[in-house]
């Protein structure tokens, strides 16, 4: 069986053939392979979960950088000795 068929008055021009039925009487199907939907599969869960981790590192980045600042506050209240 043949996927695409060439025209004869186009060298160039590629068209997709309708499906056809094999040698043996069965009808064959031009959709996408298990392999093919396998792999989109485990790009997609690949890309939510850098996604997830890159949005993790980001919210403890910032309640890091919030620490900090208060931390700061603290220590310059202390030592204006605002605080005991």
């Amino acid at each position: 069986m043949e996927l695409w068929s060439k025209p004869t008055n186009s060298p160039i021009s590629w068209t997709a053939s309708s499906d056809s039925d094999d040698t043996d009487g069965t009808s064959t199907s031009t959709g996408l392979s298990g392999g093919a939907i396998a792999g989109i599969v485990i790009g997609v869960l690949a890309l939510v979960i850098i996604i997830a981790l890159a949005a993790f590192c980001v919210h403890k980045k910032s309640q890091e950088k919030k620490a900090k600042e208060v931390h700061a506050v603290a220590y310059a209240a202390e030592q204006e000795g605002l605080v005991e």
